[in-house]
């Protein structure tokens, strides 16, 4: 690599460690079970929840138990089954579409890093209706006010739940990019 690329970019990192240490980011409330997410939701008035998830995850014991919960308190759950293991445009368009066609009010992501990036990247895509995602792509691109967010990861260690990215392939170039902002920090996340 050219060494005044490589000087450019370490003084940019050097500057971004500095930034990050001065800012304080913003940091999910933590929810302790389904009741407390059924409690949450009632209490922002949610009755239709739009749910992320994995074919495999969707379909276990326990994510089972959380919807028929959501149900028995009039909070109506609209699965979509992620079709694709990463997050691509492409899918979040259709979520963008399923959400507004079906008048969600708020998301659930449940699953691993995949289901809690294409939540986040589906959030920021609400916020910005007029903004193509791959304009999001980078630092402090995601403006408005983002929907509701719960987020219940199902695997151990990524911190991913609390994280201020969401990456997103581009199918037609094959290229992934970072979305972050402080704003994609979920609202609420259930452990």
């Amino acid at each position: 690599m050219n060494p005044l690329k490589v000087f450019f970019v370490r003084i940019f990192q050097a500057l971004l460690s500095c930034f990050a240490r001065l800012v304080r980011f913003p940091e999910p409330k933590r929810l302790n079970g389904i009741e407390e997410i059924v409690k949450v939701l009632k209490a922002k008035n949610i009755h239709k929840l739009f749910v992320v998830t994995g074919n495999t995850t969707g379909k276990k014991p326990f994510a089972q138990k959380l919807l028929s919960s959501l149900q028995e308190e009039g909070i109506e759950p609209l699965l979509y089954y992620r079709d694709k293991t990463d997050p691509s445009i492409e899918l979040i368009e259709k979520m963008k579409e399923s959400y507004l066609s079906l008048k969600a009010e708020a998301i659930l992501s449940l699953g691993g890093g995949s289901s809690l990036d294409s939540g986040k990247a589906l959030a920021a895509s609400l916020a910005n209706p007029k903004k193509d995602l791959r304009k999001m792509g980078g630092l402090l691109k995601v403006g408005g006010k983002l929907p509701l967010h719960i987020v219940l990861p199902t695997t151990a260690g990524s911190g991913s739940e609390g994280s201020v990215s969401a990456v997103v392939t581009d199918e037609a170039s094959h290229h992934k990019f970072a979305i972050s902002s402080p704003k994609l920090v979920p609202d609420y996340v259930c452990f």
